[in-house]
Formats: structure tokens, sequence, C-alpha cells
């Protein structure tokens, strides 16, 4: 029953009772509904000593809602590309647990995934890298490398994510991590920087060198692609500009770049801040809400406040860095990479599927914290970067869940969470629900 007048109601809440008289269920919203399927759909039991098989149900009265409006998994396909059928794949499982934010990372120096209308040479010549890097090693596999995702494709995965009620966020990562972008279009990087200027979209990975000029040419560029991004993304609140790891070697031998920097009275650093500015900017005049990494809180430049800052670096304290984003007037999300970052080992043993190194088992997932000094905390969210989950869909599932599951959990309930063992032995009870939607677990 949708009750849109109920005033008691969280927007993504619900009421369920299972009696002997049957199953009621009550929510303001359709997303509310969802989320009371959802649970419905985890307490039926599978009766294989019924005859033909079957379902029950135990008697369960429930009101629920969740503690963060944002609980999700970014998604890398530009190191290691996944078909729009395991991107529909791991959003389908997201919804089992409800999480409800996809962050979509379209484009880096591996490789550009989206297609722009204007600038087709993103797609014809960004998508496509000459080699790979082999694993940990400096070698190469010597093998093409051309992936890239069409408008019809993305339409029906937002389509897809629509019908769950889970809200898509593309990143366009700029003025570092953009050097499929400049072997595209070498203009639009700091040709005068060096002898010899000919960019390729990079076969390595690791933070690289190339970052966008900032000329006034590359400034509107990057709003044109946000403006298609936009467009192609209609349904999206917000969208992602990156802001991380940005070097500034290349700006500090560009004549170009020096003189920008005179002209606008700010350190070749605090370039980045004023490219950012720019183009969180015209986000803002699209209708939509600019989202960083909290790196870009050090450029300098002035993100309106609408912005959010996703916290990934952890090393430099989570109550620091929430406490910047405070004072810049920004909310947040945590993705702190001591516990979110699921490209990481998760078993000591490494007999499964490669990882990018450290160690993130179950247990540490499921601490993760839920505070960041006095910043208003809009949830959480899981990293699946890409370098090294390259064996497709099964070694996706297998990086990502059952961890996900418990950052689920951590943002439904928040600090109100049960004890690991806990959440573990109700984990196990769903095994069934795994290999019925073909989910390829990872360590318990």
């Amino acid at each position: 029953m949708l009750q849109e007048e109920a005033e008691d109601f969280h927007p993504e809440g619900y009421r369920l009772n299972v009696s002997e008289e049957g199953i009621a269920l009550e929510a303001s919203t359709e997303h509310g509904l969802f989320n009371g399927l959802m649970t419905l759909r985890q307490l039926m039991v599978h009766r294989a000593d019924s005859e033909g098989g079957g379902w029950s149900l135990q008697k369960v009265e429930i009101e629920d809602a969740p503690e963060f409006a944002w609980r999700g998994l970014m998604l890398d396909v530009s190191r290691h590309f996944f078909s729009p059928t395991a991107v529909k794949h791991l959003l389908k499982t997201m919804a089992l647990f409800k999480m409800n934010h996809f962050h979509w990372h379209l484009t880096d120096d591996q490789g550009w995934r989206f297609p722009v209308a204007k600038y087709p040479n993103l797609i014809r010549l960004g998508a496509h890298r000459r080699a790979t890097q082999q694993g940990h090693s400096s070698a190469t596999d010597g093998r093409p490398y051309n992936h890239s995702y069409t408008e019809e494709e993305i339409h029906e995965v937002l389509s897809l994510a629509e019908s769950l009620y889970i809200e898509v966020v593309p990143e366009f990562d700029i003025p570092g991590h953009s050097q499929a972008l400049i072997a595209s279009y070498p203009e639009m990087g700091n040709a005068d920087s060096a002898a010899r200027w000919s960019p390729e979209v990079a076969t390595h990975f690791g933070a690289l060198q190339y970052t966008l000029s900032p000329s006034e040419r590359s400034v509107n560029f990057t709003k044109d692609v946000l403006s298609e991004m936009a467009q192609l993304f209609q349904a999206s609140p917000y969208v992602h500009i990156g802001g991380d790891e940005v070097p500034t070697a290349q700006w500090e031998h560009s004549p170009s770049a020096m003189a920008v920097a005179r002209k606008e009275h700010v350190s070749l650093k605090r370039l980045e801040g004023m490219m950012l500015g720019k183009a969180a900017e015209h986000l803002h005049g699209l209708g939509r809400k600019a989202v960083v990494w909290d790196d870009a809180m050090e450029s300098g430049g002035h993100l309106p406040d609408d912005a959010v800052v996703m916290i990934w670096r952890s090393w430099e304290g989570l109550e620091k860095l929430g406490n910047r984003a405070f004072a810049q007037g920004h909310s947040v999300v945590l993705a702190p990479q001591a516990y979110t970052y699921l490209d990481q080992w998760q078993d000591r043993t490494h007999s499964h599927f490669d990882a990018i190194g450290g160690f993130l088992p179950l247990s540490t997932v499921y601490a993760s914290p839920t505070h960041a000094g006095r910043a208003h905390v809009l949830g959480i969210q899981g990293q699946l970067w890409s370098e090294y989950i390259r064996e497709g869909s099964r070694n996706l599932d297998y990086m990502a869940w059952p961890r996900g599951c418990a950052l689920a959990e951590v943002g439904w309930s928040g600090e109100g969470r049960g004890r690991f063992r806990d959440f573990r032995q109700r984990l196990a009870k769903r095994l069934e629900d795994f290999k019925l939607y073909d989910i390829n677990l990872g360590e318990m």
C-alpha cells in the first residue's frame, strides 16, 4: 500500500507485517515499497522438503528506514571494461541489498568509454590502447584493447537502474587522469611543455603525468563534454568531475599554462581549483551537483556549496578531511581507502583472483566508520578500481560481494548495526540467494 500523505514515513522507509491473515506492506513512496519487497524476499525461506519445493515466511512486524541516503558502489570501466550485461548484473545485486547509488567511472588515462557527439575522437582514438600492463610487472601484453559503450547501451543500463531505484553518478575525471582524452585531442593537453608531443592512451597503471591545459579552449572543451554527459544521464542529479591526483609537472614546463596562472593570479597548483570551479559552476547552471574527490579541497578553487566531497584518503584522517569539507560548506560521502577499496586482497592465501595489494577482509569493511569530523555525511560507498579486476564479471562479483553487503548494512543501519558475528551468520543464511542469482561470492 502506498501512503503518499503519511508524514511519519522516511522516503525510503517501509512497514511490513506478515501474519496469518497475509502480508501487509506500507510506505510513502514507491522506493520505500521496493525496499520492503527486498526485505520480504530476504525473509522468504525455500522449502526443499515441501511438494514441488515452495517458500515459507515467519510471522514478523518490521518498521525500517535507512540511516544514510547514499549507499553505493563505484565501478571503474577504464582500466578494464565491463560489458552492459556485467554492469546490469552488478546493479541487480546491489538492489538486493538496497544499495541506491552507482558511481560509473567512465574516463581515465587508460581509456575513454562513453560517446560525445561533438568530439568523436574520444571513442575513435580514446577508447583504444595498444596494450595493457601485465599484472604487477612493467611488461605489457602486446594486445590491442578497444572497448566503449554506445548511447543505446547506456540508456539500457540507466533504464534498469531507474527500475531498481538506483541513481547513476557518471564520472568525467579532470584535470588529471586525462591521458586518453589528450591522446584523442592533443591540443587539449600541454603541448608546449615538451619538445616532442605524441600522447597515447596509457598502457600502464598508476597516477600519470598528463593533465589538461588550463587554457580557455580546454575549459570550454570540458564544459561541452559535461553538457553532453548531463544530457545523456538526464536523471542523474550528480556528476563526478574527479579532481584527484593532479600533477603539476607539465604546467611547470608549459609557457601557456604559466601565462594563465599569471592572468588568473593563482599558483600553478591552484590552476586545478580554477578548472574544477569552472566545471562545477557549469554543472550548477545545468541543474546538476558536482562531486569531487577530497584532493580537490586543497586545490584553492571555489566550488558551489552543493558540491559533494568524496573522502578517500583515509591516511589523512577522516576527522581532518571532514572538518575541512564542513568549513568549505560541503557534504561528504565516505569512501576511505582503508575500509572501502574493494580491489584489495580479502584472503591471506591470495588463492583466487589478483588484487592491487593490501588486505581488506569482510570484518574490516563491516567496521567502516560513519563519521568524518563535523561534516554532514550523506553516506558510504565501495570502490571497485579495475586495474587488477581483469577476468570479467565473475572476478568483479568476487571482489564486490560479500564485502558490498557489509557496506550496504553500514549504510542502512549506521552505528546501530549489530555485531560482525551476527552479520556473518545472517549472511550465511542467504547463500542460496547468491547461487540463485549466479553471484560468484568472495570470502566470508
